[in-house]
């Protein structure tokens, strides 16, 4: 019995520190507006707008439109790997940055990992880029 409990404790603190806050997510038509006017980088999968922020924090906001993924689910499925990806990437660090990442084709399954790896590496481009 004690095990069980301990399991329990152990899962609650790990959803409490990887949880992807609401504080690290943009939400305001004119902070989108504002950031989708800095230059793209991009893959074959995404665009990804980054610019200067005076919150402190890495905040995301993700655009997968209904061309890209006709389905709800699938939409979804790709914004919470693109959180994911996010929240394990950039490390926090004195310089903080709003990024948007436009979907510009879907994700197959298959693909996954080669996605993550490639978003990784746009992540990082940003943060050196708005140094």
């Amino acid at each position: 019995m004690q095990h069980a409990e301990q399991r329990v404790a152990n899962a609650s603190l790990c959803k409490v520190t990887q949880k992807f806050s609401h504080s690290k997510r943009i939400h305001r038509s004119d902070e989108f507006e504002r950031i989708l006017k800095s230059k793209a980088i991009t893959n074959r999968w995404v665009a990804l707008h980054s610019s200067k922020n005076e919150v402190g924090l890495d905040r995301l906001g993700v655009i997968v439109g209904k061309r890209v993924a006709s389905k709800a689910v699938t939409r979804n499925r790709i914004k919470r790997v693109i959180r994911e990806t996010f929240r394990l990437s950039l490390a926090e660090s004195g310089n903080a940055i709003d990024i948007i990442i436009r979907v510009k084709r879907p994700l197959i399954s298959s693909e996954n990992q080669e996605f993550r790896l490639a978003l990784s590496r746009l992540l990082i481009n940003a943060r050196l880029a708005n140094q």
